[in-house]
């Protein structure tokens, strides 16, 4: 088992958040987050017009490794270290990975509503935490539209909307009125699509970009 990336010395650290509501039901949002894991090719809520992730072993738990590749073709690995369904999965990035760090993704349902949190760290320089950011914009913003497409007629008729709240800060809300009747699943986005995040903020940052304590030998 690769370890898990360590800091490099020097490097900035950067925290931010990332919430999305949607009148799904936990188990349905689940189910559908952990098939796009396991081949998000053979499921419709991953972004696979920025990457596309597999996991390497089955059964999918606390050890399984994730591969995700790049719409660039570079290739990028996780392990999974935290494991609790329907509410929690954590993970890494492990050796040979150009950033230090990872998420911990959590689910929870309350008054008709499920809430999908997505709570990312990672240490590198500069450079590459802008470019994390720039992937975070398209990706989440890609993510949010597959839920108001796989939610419609679900919920509260004439208003089922999604919420995206850009690092849990209020005024950046996404709102889509429902559209009547049931439509099965779409498709994955077709490979190449050029995907915007426009009229969003970038993601929250940590007051201050900080630096990460030195690698331990």
């Amino acid at each position: 088992t690769l370890p898990l990336q360590k800091p490099a010395p020097g490097s900035s650290e950067r925290h931010f958040t990332e919430t999305l509501t949607t009148r799904l039901p936990l188990d349905v949002l689940w189910a559908e987050f952990t098939r796009s894991l396991k081949d998000s090719r053979e499921a419709v809520l991953w972004p696979t017009a920025v990457s596309n992730i597999r996991t390497l072993s089955e059964p999918l738990g606390e050890g399984t490794v994730l591969e995700s590749t790049l719409s660039t073709g570079v290739k990028l690995h996780y392990r999974i270290v935290r494991f609790s369904p329907p509410h929690l999965i954590q993970y890494a990035a492990v050796q040979g990975h150009h950033l230090a760090g990872g998420a911990t993704i959590s689910m929870a349902h309350a008054d008709g509503v499920t809430t999908l949190t997505w709570r990312i760290e990672y240490a590198a320089s500069e450079a590459q935490l802008n470019g994390l950011e720039r992937y975070c914009a398209a990706f989440f913003g890609s993510i949010a539209q597959q839920l108001r497409q796989q939610q419609v007629g679900v919920g509260v008729p004439g208003r089922d909307p999604v919420e995206h709240v850009v690092g849990g800060q209020a005024g950046t809300v996404e709102r889509t009125p429902a559209r009547g009747g049931v439509r099965p699943l779409p498709a994955p986005w077709p490979s190449g699509r050029a995907l915007r995040w426009a009229g969003h903020a970038s993601p929250s940052r940590s007051p201050a970009a900080r630096r990460a304590p030195r690698a331990q030998s």
